[in-house]
C-alpha cells in the first residue's frame, strides 16, 4: 500500500471474528438450553435476516424467550463479551500496523460494529493507539452498502477518497468505496472465500496474508 492514509475494516479484517458471527445464533440458543442441530433450518434461515426479523422470528419460533426487544439484549450481551475478552487479531495485523505507523501512514477504523466495542476490542489487544479515530456505521446511522462512513474519513482527514486506500474482506463494502473513488484493497478470509474472485475483480489490490 502506497496510500498515505488507510481505513480499515475490522471484523474479518483486523480480528478473527468472522466465526464468530457465523456461530453466533447458535452459540445464543445453546445459551438458552436449545439445541441449535435440531432447529439447524431455523438457524440458516436466520442468516438471511435482519437482526428485528430476525429476533423476531426467534420469539415467535420460542416464546420463552421474551419479546424480540429481550432477545437482541442478551445477543447484544453475548457479543459484547466476545469482543471485550477473546477475539483475536488476524495473523500478522500487529505487525502491519506497526509498519504503517512507523512510515507515518494515518488510519482509522471504519466498522459496522458498535464503536464501544471497537474501541474496548482494539485497546485490549493493543492497537487502538495506530488509529486517529473509530467511525461505527451505527453511529452514522448507515451501512456498508453506501459510502457514507468511508466519505466521513476523507472528510475528517480533509483528503481525496483517490488518496485513501479502504481495506475490506467483503464485496459489498468493497463495490461501495470503488464506486466512491477509494483505492481498494481486498483482503481474504475465509469468509469470503466464495467471493474472492469477485473481490479481485473491483480491488486495486489485495492481501491474503498480511505479513506478505
Amino acid at each position: 500500500m502506497l496510500k498515505r492514509y488507510v481505513v480499515w475494516d475490522m471484523d474479518g479484517t483486523l480480528i478473527d471474528s468472522m466465526e464468530m458471527w457465523t456461530n453466533l445464533v447458535g452459540e445464543y440458543l445453546e445459551s438458552q438450553d436449545i439445541s441449535s442441530v435440531d432447529h439447524a433450518q431455523l438457524v440458516k434461515q436466520l442468516d438471511m435476516l435482519t437482526v428485528s426479523e430476525g429476533t423476531a422470528l426467534l420469539s415467535q419460533h420460542f416464546p420463552r424467550l421474551g419479546s424480540p426487544r429481550a432477545i437482541e439484549q442478551q445477543i447484544d450481551a453475548l457479543l459484547e463479551r466476545h469482543y471485550r475478552e477473546d477475539l483475536v487479531l488476524k495473523p500478522g495485523v500487529e505487525q502491519a500496523l506497526r509498519c504503517l505507523s512507523r512510515k507515518d501512514v494515518h488510519m482509522c477504523v471504519a466498522s459496522a460494529t458498535a464503536e464501544p466495542l471497537i474501541q474496548a476490542c482494539l485497546a485490549r489487544l493493543g492497537v487502538l493507539h495506530h488509529f486517529d479515530f473509530l467511525l461505527s456505521c451505527e453511529t452514522l446511522q448507515t451501512s456498508k452498502r453506501e459510502p457514507r462512513i468511508y466519505l466521513e474519513a476523507a472528510k475528517r482527514w480533509a483528503v481525496k477518497p483517490s488518496g485513501i486506500a479502504v481495506c475490506e474482506d467483503a464485496y459489498h463494502a468493497l463495490e461501495t468505496a470503488h464506486k466512491a473513488g477509494f483505492y481498494t484493497v481486498a483482503v481474504f478470509d475465509q469468509s469470503n472465500a466464495n467471493q474472492w474472485a469477485d473481490c479481485l475483480k473491483i480491488a486495486d489490490e489485495s492481501i491474503i496474508n498480511k505479513e506478505e
